[in-house]
């Protein structure tokens, strides 16, 4: 106990404290250094969610009831699709950061660098997708098609696919 209350990642005069995670920042932006130091991924990646498990107090917990594990803190996750090794990781805060910006800081260390990334619909948006292009990677993903943004063509096409089918796009 003596030890736990004693040990300390920062100062706690000199940090921002607007990021809830301030007091293990340093620690987290290490690990994931070292990590991406010491490992380098195969050419396809993934971008998902991960949850932590979590049964105690906090702001930053969520409840995802169709998840396995349904409370917890919520983690974006840039992992290495065949092995699923996590090259890095935003934790969800509460706050309204764009989906943009979370997935722009989880890339930007493998842009322009052969990367191809796959991606569920949640994050699957046109915007997203050319911005991942623009960023010198292929994408992989599927898009609704209630989805915003979508051209009538490829509303119409999709409206009149049959259970299972579907179209492929390439840009």
């Amino acid at each position: 106990m003596q030890i736990r209350s004693s040990l300390h990642f920062v100062d706690e005069k000199d940090c921002n404290k607007e990021d809830f995670l301030y007091k293990v920042r340093d620690l987290v932006n290490y690990f994931i250094t070292v990590s991406r130091s010491l490992y380098i991924p195969e050419q396809m990646l993934t971008i998902d969610e991960s949850m932590i498990r979590f049964n105690g107090r906090s702001n930053f917990k969520v409840y995802m009831p169709l998840k396995p594990i349904k409370y917890g803190f919520k983690a974006y996750v840039l992992a290495e699709a065949s092995t699923g090794f996590v090259l890095s990781w935003e934790l969800h805060d509460g706050r309204n950061t764009s989906l943009l910006n979370i997935l722009d800081s989880l890339t930007s260390a493998f842009a322009n660098q052969g990367y191809r990334i796959s991606m569920g619909g949640f994050y699957t948006t046109l915007t997203i997708v050319e911005h991942l292009t623009n960023n010198g990677f292929e994408v992989l993903g599927t898009i609704t098609s209630n989805r915003a943004k979508l051209s009538q063509e490829i509303k119409d096409k999709s409206q009149k696919l049959k259970k299972g089918e579907s179209n492929f796009y390439c840009s």
